[in-house]
């Protein structure tokens, strides 16, 4: 059968870029024929280069400026990715717009197209583009996987029901994205987790690459992405470190004075991204895709939310059916040091069955949805 997937696969993100390369993995080890459509308009394109992001020229320039400091790594970081990309995404030709998208698609003879996963769903992302949701007539089955609406409600793509409604299946990622579904199409969707959890260990171990070398035996990996509360997760992760007596490793997503801190790695790419969970002895970050990737690894990690009562659903939600809910630490609380600690010396972490159970759930949606269409 072949296949095409449609998400943020050019994205400069280490989890929108693994889950993707997960997808694909998992379809050719079932035999597939698969290509990453490689769909990205000029708008898309300039929301995630490296020099050219903001339409203001002054402000561009501005921005670019005070960067200079860290070109030479940005610059590496950028080839990396790209490397990647080519290397590990089985890519279509670059796609600009919709119409030729449509006629790659129905030229090309492909039997299933999945929209997914990330927030292919939601059109309040600068990213977004009415592609995902592939509206156009085409002999193709049409899926979604693990696909996300985000922050956007009913009424914000309400506008787009026909296209939701011309899918021959829905799936979503987070619960509460179901009533959406159902609402817009009448049919109840179903619900399967981000697709890293389709590969295990052994499969990830295999795209990994070398650590630092200034990486010796353990240390305490730190992955951030809330800027704002950064300082907060760096002192954590720095106390983590001297309770355990190691050095700190700490991924770079964000460029300032930070990055001048001593263990930045300012330059990784998705591969090594992957040894450096691997190889840590305990992890700190407040990511989704860092907290997932813990526990495929069996991490002693904790998940950091910048503030009690944060609505980071997704990362709760992924803990709560874990059974690692206690992990999460709320960084503005008076105690968060001592829970930290605690956590610490919790012991590893037992997640194999609750991960086994999460990827049957996906296998078993994939499975059908390819008989379904085997079977017309």
């Amino acid at each position: 059968m072949r296949i095409g997937i449609i998400t943020y696969h050019f994205a400069r993100n280490y989890g929108a870029i693994l889950q993707c390369y997960a997808l694909q993995s998992y379809l050719e080890s079932k035999g597939h024929r698969v290509e990453v459509l490689d769909y990205m308009t000029g708008r898309q394109e300039r929301n995630n280069s490296l020099h050219h992001k903001r339409e203001n020229p002054v402000k561009n320039l501005a921005v670019n400026i005070a960067l200079l400091p860290f070109e030479a790594k940005r610059q590496s970081k950028e080839r990396k990715f790209d490397d990647f990309e080519r290397n590990m995404l089985a890519l279509s030709p670059r796609l600009r717009t919709v119409d030729e998208l449509a006629s790659y698609i129905n030229e090309g003879g492909f039997d299933l197209l999945i929209s997914g996963s990330d927030q292919v769903f939601n059109p309040k992302i600068d990213d977004f583009d009415r592609a995902f949701l592939l509206p156009f007539d085409t002999a193709a089955k049409k899926a979604s996987f693990a696909a996300s609406f985000g922050s956007a409600t009913v009424e914000e793509v309400t506008e787009f029901r026909e296209d939701f409604r011309a899918f021959d299946f829905l799936c979503v990622r987070e619960e509460s994205d179901a009533p959406i579904v159902t609402n817009l199409c009448g049919v109840d969707p179903d619900i399967v987790d981000d697709p890293v959890f389709l590969l295990g260990r052994k499969d990830w171990g295999r795209v990994e690459s070398e650590r630092p070398s200034s990486l010796g035996g353990g240390y305490v990996l730190g992955y951030f992405i809330n800027k704002e509360a950064s300082p907060r997760y760096l002192a954590l992760t720095g106390a983590v470190a001297k309770e355990l007596g190691l050095p700190i490793a700490v991924i770079n997503v964000r460029f300032g004075i930070d990055s001048f801190r001593r263990g930045m790695i300012t330059d990784a790419d998705p591969s090594q991204f992957l040894s450096l969970f691997s190889g840590s002895s305990f992890v700190c970050t407040d990511s989704f895709h860092g907290t997932a990737f813990s526990l495929i690894y069996g991490k002693n990690f904790a998940s950091f939310e910048p503030k009690s009562g944060s609505n980071d659903w997704r990362k709760r939600d992924l803990l709560r059916k874990t059974g690692e809910l206690g992990r999460s630490v709320a960084v503005d609380r008076e105690e968060a040091q001592k829970d930290l600690v605690e956590i610490v010396h919790s012991g590893p972490i037992e997640v194999d069955d609750a991960i086994s159970a999460i990827r049957a759930n996906q296998d078993a949606y994939l499975r059908r949805i390819i008989n379904e269409v085997e079977g017309d």
